[in-house]
């Protein structure tokens, strides 16, 4: 572990250690007993610029079976949002919300995939929310979320992100905070430390005019 510490820039195994633990709330050594991976970080793909006058999304629809490699591809340059993410499992789970018609896909108007939704078996509640880093500031999550508030009328819309202060978020509460979400009660999700968000109808229509 020392020589692990060294090779990637720290000065010791201490500040290795602490670093860790504050990504992955344990330390490294409880970690590799557990004996499960989960990435922050992973291959990030290449993208071109829609060409000028392009469409920006199409529409929200249902995923198909065929879909998945892609998803899994767009789930792969957005791991960072999801802590504790392990990659059989969450085919495994993806694969039963396409077959229950409670997973979605927003096209971009190239055929690209700018964001992926699991509706939950509650109604309000998200089970994942995803967007692609290149369609964050092109309004994808609004109309994603647009399109799950009219799947529930009235219903608020309630998932799960990142704590206050942790050092593993890139930033994903604060996007979900711009876009109208209120805190709510702190949550522990596979055994990492989240809060439960909410976005109540009123706020939606305030903040998208």
């Amino acid at each position: 572990m020392a020589e692990i510490a060294l090779a990637a820039g720290y000065e010791s195994q201490q500040a290795f250690t602490a670093a860790f633990a504050a990504f992955y709330k344990q330390p490294p050594r409880a970690f590799r007993e557990e004996g499960r991976f989960y990435p922050l970080q992973l291959r990030h793909r290449p993208w071109q610029p829609p060409a000028r006058g392009a469409r920006r999304f199409g529409a929200v629809r249902p995923a198909q079976r065929g879909d998945i490699p892609a998803w899994m591809e767009l789930a792969f340059s957005t791991v960072e949002g999801f802590p504790h993410l392990e990659e059989g499992p969450f085919r495994r789970a993806l694969a039963a919300a396409v077959a229950q018609g409670r997973a979605f896909l927003l096209p971009t108007g190239e055929g690209e995939l700018a964001g992926a939704l699991i509706l939950g078996r509650t109604p309000g509640w998200i089970d994942y929310l995803t967007v692609s880093p290149h369609c964050r500031r092109r309004g994808a999550a609004r109309a994603m979320l647009r399109f799950a508030a009219a799947r529930w009328p009235g219903s608020p819309l309630y998932l799960t992100t990142f704590r206050a202060g942790d050092r593993a978020d890139p930033g994903y509460r604060a996007a979900f905070l711009r876009l109208g979400f209120v805190e709510g009660p702190l949550r522990v999700e596979f055994g990492y430390p989240t809060q439960q968000m909410a976005l109540f109808p009123s706020e939606g229509r305030r903040r998208d005019g």
